[in-house]
């Protein structure tokens, strides 16, 4: 205080009570693990004149050694989750936030002393990235640092953006990251037929690790699950079984690991539980002889930011990576194993927001392996179509309620549907291509909606400024996660969205959105009759020489005529494809057709094709039928642009759906494959596990 003063500083300063209170002008006392506490300390610095914009967590310098399995740690990670809740919520920024500990991260040749403490390293990058404004980092001190003081002065007052800076011996070292060149070999660690503990052994990180040891090492494999395993004599059946679901992925993954030359066990176990990881640990040694090393692939994923998320979900999230892992260094000290393994990530360097608490333990589970001599901690971005960022991705629990939309999520008042698309599995992405490039049509937004206001109890629909934002594109046989949220907008009202992403490392791509409500008018006729039509050549339904591709349910355009600026059209879905209109209620495939007749009616002159950008509206009556009369007027054409207003009626001419200002741009195909870029697929961005686990 003598040093802050001395600079004409007069700091707030908040200890240690049973509860929170005013001590003193700039004194306060609170319980450093209570939220309530930390909600009323701001409320009070609230009312100040001059709120401070320099902040240090000092709790952390005296915290005392967790028990083994505890994720609660109110003087580290616990007040420093209050702390970043806080300043998130109140949008306190722009403050510069000092974490400071001793002996959370190892210098030189220097293990760290006290990986628990890592966990301050989850706030510390994560706030900026949702705060705007604030900087964070984490200092870490030696026990006993004589210059202590000055230099947690010095952090809060210095100009640099280092998130990670050690003190060690008089001189200050800030963490950096660089190229390693002409590395060493890494140390042999691994035997052929060696036993190894994976845990979370059936997640996509675990089998993925476990099928490399049992195709390289024809190794013995313990895989714990916290979910039953059925017998051995069961699993030939569930296997074969096309309909056992994740139970028969499981089997199917394990069968296949002793076809690779592997011998396994699964192990029913809680990791985070101090007397089912000891079981699981004498399971393992009574089945095999014995126990070569432990790979830590447990783990959970579940974004939130900080100004919303509660401790308790921080601590849920938490407990299976952090927890875990001291459970098993507790049991297998080191000097036991030939290798402890632990698999983090890249978010304790790069904090993505949402990731507080993922962070934290990430950081926790890499010092702690950098604090033995057997760990070995790999830190991986995310994980394609594996582990717990495609579990994260995952639809949840439930069955599908429509081929697109998935099954069925609540948030509140907020219903989301989520699926797992893969251009190879469904015909609205396989029929549809540019060139190599799978594309959900524009009409599967508006199929999407409706389907969702369907399943909110919304049979007759209209559909208002609705827009077409981003292509959503597959490359190859790419999958994404698709996303539609409908958020109420009043009585029987919604706003509906459409995103997807690749995995959960990523954030969300909107592509429509538009503006759901309960339509009122009854359905009418065709205001202007169908006229004369002809046959439409084959050639006029492709643009395969654009590079455009579609499927046989395209091929529903069956004759057609234009006149002036209308056109007409009979649209029919191929017999073989009628069971579709079970599923669909305004099938893509016939609704793309017959929303565009306009345009395979023009002599479609200029390069490119088109694509919708925006709907003023659209009425649905009725699912479409397998036959449809069109009746399409041509609003606007500008250079590039073209909009139409569109009657679909049933055979006898009564309407089914109307379409009003559907507007089109005229775009380069080479756009799709642009959208669909990709990371590298999981095969090769394994190849470096192989390297790190080399023997």
């Amino acid at each position: 205080m003598d040093l802050l003063r001395a600079r004409g500083v007069q700091p707030y300063v908040v200890q240690i009570g049973p509860r929170f209170a005013r001590i003193g002008e700039r004194r306060f006392a609170m319980r450093p693990g209570a939220a309530k506490d930390f909600a009323l300390l701001f409320d009070a610095l609230d009312g100040v004149s001059r709120a401070p914009t320099r902040i240090a967590h000092l709790w952390s310098l005296n915290a005392p050694k967790p028990d083994i399995g505890a994720v609660a740690a109110p003087l580290v990670f616990d007040s420093a989750f209050h702390l970043a809740h806080e300043l998130a919520l109140r949008g306190w920024s722009p403050a510069r936030v000092v974490f400071a500990t001793a002996g959370a991260f190892g210098v030189d040749d220097e293990g760290p002393r006290r990986p628990d403490r890592a966990a301050l390293l989850g706030p510390a990058l994560v706030l900026p990235r949702e705060l705007p404004g604030v900087d964070a980092r984490v200092v870490d001190f030696e026990a006993e640092h004589e210059a202590r003081a000055q230099a947690l002065i010095d952090e809060c007052l210095a100009q640099d953006a280092c998130a990670v800076v050690a003190h060690r011996g008089g001189r200050r070292r800030a963490r950096a990251h660089a190229l390693m060149r002409n590395a060493p070999a890494p140390r042999r660690r691994l035997r052929e037929r060696g036993i190894y503990l994976i845990t979370g052994g059936l997640g996509g990180v675990g089998l993925e690790l476990a099928r490399h040891l049992a195709a390289a090492h024809h190794a013995r494999l313990a895989l714990t699950s916290r979910a039953p395993f059925p017998a051995r004599a069961e699993w030939a059946e569930i296997a074969a079984s096309p309909e056992g679901g994740e139970r028969a992925r499981r089997v199917r993954a394990v069968m296949e690991l002793e076809r690779l030359g592997g011998d396994v066990l699964v192990v029913q176990a809680d990791i985070a539980k101090v007397d089912e990881a000891a079981a699981a640990i004498r399971e393992t040694r009574a089945h095999f002889g014995g126990l070569n090393g432990v790979f830590h692939a447990a783990g959970a994923l579940d974004d939130g930011l900080a100004a919303t998320k509660s401790l308790e979900a921080a601590h849920a999230l938490m407990a299976p990576k952090q927890a875990g892992a001291f459970i098993l260094d507790a049991l297998l000290p080191a000097g036991a194993l030939d290798v402890f393994g632990v698999f983090s990530s890249t978010s304790a360097v790069y904090g993505p927001p949402g990731q507080i608490d993922y962070a934290a333990a990430n950081a926790v589970v890499e010092s702690l392996a950098a604090a033995r001599p057997d760990g070995v901690a790999i830190a991986w971005g995310v994980w394609a179509d594996v582990g717990m960022a495609a579990r994260l991705d995952a639809p949840p629990p439930g069955g599908s309620v429509h081929p697109l939309l998935g099954v069925r999520a609540e948030d509140g008042e907020t219903r989301h549907f989520i699926a797992r698309c893969r251009a190879s599995e469904a015909w609205a992405l396989m029929e549809h291509r540019i060139g190599e490039t799978a594309i959900l049509p524009g009409a599967a937004y508006l199929e999407m909606a409706a389907a969702a206001a369907a399943a909110l109890g919304c049979e007759s629909l209209d559909i208002e400024n609705a827009s077409f934002i981003a292509p959503m594109a597959f490359a190859g046989d790419g999958a994404r996660t698709v996303r539609t949220t409908m958020r109420p907008a009043g009585a029987h009202a919604w706003r509906c969205e459409v995103e997807s992403r690749r995995n959960a490392g990523e954030a969300w791509t909107l592509h429509f959105e538009a503006k759901l409500k309960r339509a009122a008018a009854r359905p009418g006729k065709l205001s202007k009759p169908v006229f004369a039509l002809a046959p439409v050549p084959a050639e006029r339904l492709t643009l395969s020489e654009r590079g455009i591709g579609f499927g046989p349910r395209w091929a529903c355009l069956e004759s057609a005529a234009r006149f002036g600026g209308d056109a007409s059209a009979l649209v029919r879905l191929p017999p073989a494809f009628s069971g579709d209109l079970k599923l669909y209620r305004l099938h893509p495939a016939l609704l793309d057709v017959a929303a565009t007749v306009g345009l395979f009616c023009m002599q479609q002159e200029g390069e490119g094709v088109f694509a919708p950008i925006s709907l003023d509206a659209m009425r649905v009556f009725a699912p479409l039928p397998a036959e449809i009369q069109v009746a399409a007027k041509l609003v606007e054409e500008r250079a590039d642009d073209v909009s139409f207003d569109v009657e679909l009626a049933d055979r006898r001419g009564r309407l089914v759906a109307t379409l009003r200002g559907f507007t089109l741009r005229r775009i380069d195909p080479s756009l799709a494959a642009r959208a669909a870029a990709a990371p590298a697929p999981l095969e090769a961005a394994a190849k470096p596990l192989a390297r790190l686990l080399a023997a």
